[in-house]
């Protein structure tokens, strides 16, 4: 079952089910390397099998790209495995397929906003006669490298395999936000230096 936030904002935990999971009890049992603390496993939505072609494919990708990494069953034992989700995508590729971060974001203290340049932001670096050109990072967000600790609440599985990813991906709360802010670096050192983009 997916975790879901209780409706209490007072309360410091959420439900899965019967369980009533605090908020916080993953990261400091973790770090602690206290291994009586529950591993969470979000199942798979049964309709995933609709996409069997779509996501085998991906996975096979990242594999080869190192942004997703296979992992033994019988070598470790995550503290968090979510789901993977596949949502509708514009352009050749029809579908998108992402890591089921509802329950990191349960359990997140602190947001991440993602600020995007406004239409007066635009609007101060266009001229007469400007031609629009659009760039789309390639496989962007795995450009950002998860760090170890991260990396144990990124567990996905499938076809009774499991895999962790190293790369970031769409479904982790934080990640369009920090994309975002690291993008933003190249694009003010270009402004900086009186390249209108």
């Amino acid at each position: 079952k997916v975790l879901k936030a209780t409706k209490d904002p007072g309360q410091d935990y959420f439900t899965s089910g019967s369980y009533k999971i605090p908020r916080r009890i993953l990261y400091p049992g973790f770090a602690n390397q206290d291994k009586r603390k529950q591993a969470f496993f979000v199942k798979n939505p049964t309709s995933l099998h609709k996409h069997h072609e779509v996501i085998m494919r991906q996975l096979k990708k990242w594999l080869q790209t190192g942004a997703l990494v296979h992992v033994p069953k019988h070598v470790v034992n995550p503290l968090l495995t979510s789901a993977i989700i596949v949502v509708p995508k514009q352009g050749p590729e029809k579908w998108r397929v992402c890591f089921d971060g509802s329950p990191v974001k349960a359990i997140e203290n602190y947001t991440q906003p993602c600020h995007l340049d406004t239409c007066g932001d635009a609007l101060k670096v266009l001229q007469k006669g400007d031609l629009l050109v659009k760039m789309d990072d390639k496989q962007g967000f795995h450009q950002l490298l998860l760090d170890d600790y991260s990396r144990e609440l990124a567990y996905c599985s499938y076809g009774n395999q499991v895999f962790k990813y190293r790369g970031a991906a769409f479904g982790f709360p934080k990640v369009p936000g920090i994309y975002q802010m690291i993008n933003g670096i190249p694009i003010n050192l270009l402004r900086k230096n009186g390249v209108r983009v």
